[in-house]
């Protein structure tokens, strides 16, 4: 029984206690509590605690357990902020693209700055968009392109209508299957009539499995609904998972979960494998709640599920096991669907694993960095092509095409050629055709092949060379380019300048002199196109080092101004629009005044002409 002298000093050690709450343990504390309260100067931490000497070790436990965990809730909040916000709804680190395709959203109108792709009437730009764009806006392209041809047929000439139905009926990207399934069955014509009959045939399988399923959950049968149908049948109705009815989606988030009781794992992995691409946001709670389940495998399927579903709730649910997952493999591809969804914090982390992965991770590196990947991850990934394993050229090929860098395009071509990686020609076409889709929404042009070969070869050679040497000498190399690169300018020698340029560039990503340079070169050769890709590129290595040059932004001004021009006369304004306000976002202050006006003029023009 506690006595009253027990008591007053306990209150009175209450009273004398000088560590308020929440503040951090000092170095005397820390190194009492290592030493522990059976040794080491135990009245030193008792007098730090701010409690009576002659206090039991039961209230010097309680003043320590109070301490430490104040002072852990502190350090949390100081190490752990909050997620930052950004324009886009929460995409932390976000990719600052301000170019016309950077500001392509799937929403509809203009607003915040971003171009609604409901809001886009040009069809070349729409087949572009449905080419390179993100998984969201090439949806948002394919349901344009079909309203287009639809509703609104009468109002586009024969020559757009005929684009449009060829394009669509020649799409093969499954990630956009359903889309374009229901703009294709939207169409009047032959097209429309055989996707709408193609559709009319998937109603017997349906009946079929809500008949299974019905008598699976009355317990009179122990089949599954799908499991019972043809390999044809159940692969289609998986990829039109949202045209299916609740029942048919309750059944499959039931055996997703394990709540059938029956199903094995590896038949559940099975299933979420096969519902990469269903995009059906009904599926979200049940694959949500896979996520903290031990199983690696089923993790990676999930995200990979996930990262193809357009719902608001996805993006906290892969932020959450992002932070919580340490195994590689799945992280990488948690990774891989944040970026999809705008959310880039894993880029960093999925580059540093790129270099040491084996054969078995480097797919779903690959594969992540479809979404993460930079134009400087593409001299790395283009030495992927040269392995053997089929699966692993895949993933590189799709990387390159997603990242739409014309770099890639003279690998590729070399790809095509080889008999040996014959069954990747389709996917080597698709991709070099979205590289230069999302060149053609940047208002870029490939340069020539000559120029192309030689400065590929030397940029390749320079990155194997700065990955195996000290920094100091890189630095050394890299300035040693630019120099002779000028050097042979004055020689007129200009694709072996180029040449020099890219191989500086490879050695020092980081560093705009190199690409401000070859943007000069092609400027000075009128090559406008080219030129606006390598001040883009110089851009993102170091922007406040390209506003401080007035030779380099004015020649960047200049170019940016030129091709909006010869956009703009092609009747392609929303791309000239959108190379006017990625200018405008620029510091033009050692443009000149004439100039920046200029800017702004064209700006406001092209603002008040558009929808």
């Amino acid at each position: 029984m506690e006595t009253s002298s027990d008591s007053s000093s306990r209150s009175s050690s209450r009273e004398e206690r000088t560590i308020p709450p929440g503040t951090p343990l000092d170095a005397e504390v820390r190194e009492a509590l290592l030493d522990g309260t059976g040794a080491g100067d135990v009245p030193t931490l008792r007098r730090e605690l701010g409690i009576a000497s002659d206090t039991g070790d039961r209230e010097l436990a309680r003043a320590l357990v109070v301490v430490a965990a104040a002072s852990e809730r502190a350090s949390l909040r100081s190490v752990v902020p909050a997620p930052p916000v950004g324009a886009a709804g929460g995409a932390v680190g976000a990719a600052d693209d301000s170019s016309f395709l950077g500001r392509l959203s799937a929403l509809s109108g203009r607003h915040d700055g971003r171009v609604g792709v409901q809001a886009i009437d040009d069809v070349r730009t729409l087949v572009a968009i449905l080419r390179a764009g993100s998984l969201r806006v090439r949806r948002a392209a394919a349901r344009r392109l079909g309203e287009l041809f639809g509703e609104h047929a009468k109002e586009r000439h024969a020559d757009e209508r005929r684009l449009i139905a060829e394009v669509l009926g020649a799409n093969r990207d499954v990630e956009i299957v359903y889309e374009v399934s229901a703009a294709l069955a939207a169409m009047p014509g032959v097209a429309g009539r055989e996707e709408r009959a193609a559709r009319e045939g998937l109603e017997p399988a349906i009946l079929a499995a809500r008949h299974i399923a019905s008598h699976f959950w009355d317990g009179e049968s122990p089949d599954d609904a799908f499991g019972e149908l043809t390999s044809d049948e159940r692969a289609l109705l998986l990829m039109r998972v949202r045209d299916l009815p609740d029942v048919l989606v309750d059944h499959l988030s039931a055996v997703v979960e394990g709540a059938d009781g029956v199903t094995s794992l590896e038949a559940r992995r099975a299933l979420v494998q096969a519902l990469r691409h269903a995009g059906d946001p009904r599926l979200v709670p049940s694959l949500g709640a896979l996520l903290a389940g031990p199983d690696i495998g089923l993790v990676v399927e999930v995200a990979r599920a996930l990262r193809r579903i357009d719902d608001p709730r996805v993006l906290p649910l892969l932020r959450g096991a992002f932070e919580r997952t340490v195994g590689e493999t799945a992280r990488v591809a948690l990774a891989g669907a944040l970026g999809e969804h705008g959310d880039l914090r894993g880029g960093a982390y999925v580059r540093s694993l790129f270099g040491v992965a084996d054969d078995v991770a480097l797919p779903v590196i690959l594969e992540a960095l479809e979404t993460l990947g930079r134009p400087e991850d593409v001299e790395r990934i283009v030495a992927v092509l040269a392995r053997e394993e089929l699966g692993l050229v895949a993933s590189a090929v799709r990387a390159l095409g997603c990242i739409g860098d014309a770099r890639a395009l003279l690998a590729l071509d070399a790809l095509r050629g080889e008999p040996r990686h014959a069954a990747l020609r389709v996917d080597v076409g698709t991709a070099m055709t979205a590289i230069r889709a999302r060149m053609e929404l940047r208002g870029e042009e490939a340069p020539r092949a000559d120029i192309s070969r030689d400065a590929a070869h030397a940029a390749s050679a320079a990155a194997r060379s700065a990955a195996s040497s000290d920094p100091t000498v890189v630095r050394i190399r890299a300035s040693w380019d630019v120099f002779v690169g000028r050097l042979l300018l004055a020689f007129r020698a200009t694709v072996r300048a180029i040449a020099r340029f890219e191989a500086a560039a490879a050695r020092r990503p980081g560093w705009a002199v190199p690409l401000l340079s070859l943007g000069m070169t092609y400027a000075r050769n009128g090559e406008i196109a080219q030129a606006i890709g390598a001040f883009r590129r110089a851009i993102g290595a170091d922007r406040e080092a390209v506003e401080q040059r007035s030779v380099a932004v004015r020649a960047l001004a200049r170019c940016f101004l030129a091709r909006a021009d010869e956009l703009e006369r092609a009747g392609r304004t929303d791309i000239a629009r959108g190379l006017l306000v990625e200018l405008g976002a620029l510091d033009l202050r050692l443009t000149g005044s004439a100039l920046r006006f200029e800017v702004g003029r064209r700006h406001e023009a092209l603002r008040r002409g558009a929808p």
